[in-house]
């Protein structure tokens, strides 16, 4: 029987009202005395009560969820001029330098007169800082000046999440000032350009010969242009220069240095030579990055490539999509010269069998590779011996790319220590006649994958000819032994599914925690009950979210066998797709209600935007 609901914990119900409580009394001391009285009161007399009464521990996380709360509350209300306000006016009553986690959502407007303030005030109280994230609900730039204050005194950042606000300008001042930085989120920033990648990597440094010259050597000669340059930042630059400073890139610097060169005078002396020397030094954060998130940025190959040959230790771009231009652009001829990434995790679109083969050489330590519409054998994927996660999407369903996938699976050695396997087929009714209807036989997957946890498949842009997902071995359900049942966590199978395939995952999977199905057009309400027999209920302690999204022959019936046979379920559905008219719907609420029990009936969104996945995920 499904449990009882519980309220929640003393705790959680204090958290919340404190954070409400914290959250209104913001908000309206700003509109009851003036802005520098409210703030002198908070900083003078309630402040040293917070920070004595409260440990730094529930400090951070009462930071947050306040926080959280007075967005949800401004963005309630529309466009708040006086969140930014109510936003300070938190900080300087909860951060203290031994808080060292800080999530803050910027105010959006763009003429906030209270952002100097709220920068001002995380520079002063977080020297402890280990990780920070801003963010702004706009596209609205961040003014490089107030963010080298903060990140100048946060000097033990390890994780830094701009996202939606960095720049050119601001990469360089991480480069520049977070030693320490290990994860670093620039994602959705569309300022952030090559230009900022190769200052977030590196920085130019001139050095001064002169002093080292033997006095009549007349194999040397000084460029009066030259002699004594220097480098300075300059935030009051305009935005043309990209980076905003006087200085802004090697690149600029080398066009510069060749110029003088060609237009110099003198320059018809062959022997003579220029005492500067021009010398890129890498940030230390170059060794000690591991992620850097640049999905959806301006970032080119140029840029991407700089990143992969300076940052030595980086595993993660993100979401980045690498393209199949890249991926040729790479060198792979010369064992000397050959490029050597080590990303971990890649995520890539188009990819031809050239850039399969380069990437296979580069990239050799992938553990966790994504493609869109690949164009490569599938069973080039036996080259990546460290692979674990394979994600697959719009695959163009044919004979020979599934001959490809299943030769794969049967003979890659690399296939059975894969933990994730998702595939997402693309069908043309063009490609099989209306009368030949295909069967995708899961069982050629599962049972050479020894330790697979998650598993999806799908089939896309077919609105006729739709490949069943069927499974061979449905003899005895129950005495099918496979090491992959003993490991499975989430399975989602469409769009037409087989009840052998629900059987045997229902049946054999002790550890299933999702069990996600499209249309299963012959599921009765005997099939549920064969496939859920209450007498091994305790097989099915995990079991968290069944949902079947369609299934016409499913009755009231299937509801009272899921509530008894899965002890643990917290979420069903969808029965807008069932055979359960309105009066049964209300009288499944009824019962749910009556009896209090903690289960949530789902929608039909569940299936195009749940969570499930990456819950499982995230823990593999």
């Amino acid at each position: 029987m499904v449990r009882h609901r519980q309220p929640p914990s003393l705790y959680s119900l204090t958290h919340a009202w404190v954070c409400s409580f914290l959250g209104d009394r913001v908000v309206n001391t700003g509109y009851d005395s003036p802005a520098q009285q409210t703030l002198a009161t908070v900083r003078g007399k309630l402040r040293p009560f917070f920070i004595e009464q409260l440990p730094a521990s529930v400090r951070t996380s009462l930071l947050e969820d306040t926080a959280n709360f007075l967005l949800a509350k401004s963005l309630a209300t529309g466009v708040d001029c006086d969140y930014g306000k109510s936003v300070l006016h938190l900080l300087y009553l909860l951060l203290s330098p031994d808080v060292r986690r800080l999530k803050v959502t910027l105010c959006c407007y763009y003429g906030c007169r209270d952002l100097e303030s709220v920068l001002q005030c995380i520079k002063k109280n977080g020297s402890s800082l280990e990780h920070l994230e801003l963010s702004r609900s706009s596209l609205l730039r961040m003014d490089p000046l107030r963010f080298r204050n903060v990140l100048s005194s946060a000097s033990r950042l390890t994780s830094l999440v701009v996202r939606n606000i960095c720049s050119d300008a601001m990469l360089k001042l991480i480069g520049a000032h977070c030693s320490m930085l290990q994860y670093l989120v620039v994602a959705n920033s569309k300022q952030v350009t090559d230009i900022g990648v190769e200052s977030l990597c590196c920085q130019v440094t001139i050095l001064d010969k002169r002093d080292e010259i033997e006095e009549g050597d007349e194999s040397i000669k000084i460029l009066p242009q030259l002699a004594r340059m220097t480098v300075q930042e300059d935030f009051s630059g305009s935005d043309s220069l990209g980076l905003g400073c006087a200085f802004p890139t090697w690149r600029s610097f080398r066009s510069s240095l060749q110029n003088c060169l060609k237009n110099n005078p003198g320059s018809g002396n062959h022997g003579a030579a220029v005492l500067v020397e021009v010398k890129q030094v890498l940030h230390p954060i170059c060794s000690s990055l591991r992620h850097v998130d640049i999905t959806d940025t301006s970032i080119t190959n140029v840029g991407l490539q700089q990143l992969c040959r300076k940052m030595h230790s980086l595993t993660s771009l993100g979401e980045y999509s690498i393209s199949d231009s890249f991926l040729r652009s790479l060198c792979v001829v010369s064992s000397m010269k050959m490029d050597k990434f080590p990303l971990v995790t890649l995520h890539s679109r188009k990819v031809s069998y050239t850039g399969m083969y380069n990437l296979v050489h580069v990239f050799a330590n992938i553990r966790s590779l994504t493609c869109w519409e690949p164009m490569f054998d599938i069973a080039d994927l036996a080259y990546l011996p460290q692979l674990k996660h394979i994600t697959l999407i719009r695959i163009r369903y044919s004979d020979s790319m599934l001959s490809s996938i299943i030769h794969y699976f049967e003979n890659c050695r690399g296939a059975k220590n894969l933990e994730k396997v998702c595939l997402e087929f693309i069908v043309h009714e063009q490609s099989f006649p209306m009368v030949y209807v295909p069967e995708f036989d899961v069982s050629k997957i599962v049972h050479n994958c020894d330790k697979l946890k998650v598993f999806t498949i799908e089939f896309k842009d077919s609105l006729q000819a739709t490949p069943s997902v069927g499974y061979s071995s449905y003899n005895i359900p129950r005495q099918i032994s496979r090491p992959c049942f003993q490991s499975l966590c989430h399975v989602q199978f469409g769009q037409m599914v087989q009840n052998s395939v629900i059987s045997v995952v229902l049946q054999n999977c002790p550890q299933l925690i999702n069990f996600h199905a499209n249309n299963c057009p012959a599921l009765h309400d005997l099939d549920l009950a064969a496939s859920l027999p209450i007498q091994h209920s305790s097989s099915r302690l995990r079991l968290q979210c069944l949902y079947v999204y369609e299934a016409p022959h499913l009755t009231i019936e299937s509801f009272n066998i899921i509530l008894e046979a899965c002890p643990n379920l917290k979420q069903f559905g969808n029965l807008s797709r069932w055979a359960v008219n309105c009066e049964g719907i209300q009288q499944i609420v009824r019962t749910i209600r009556n009896n209090n029990l903690e289960v949530e009936i789902l929608c039909g969104s569940h299936w195009f935007q749940s969570t499930c996945a990456k819950a499982v995920s995230s823990s593999i």
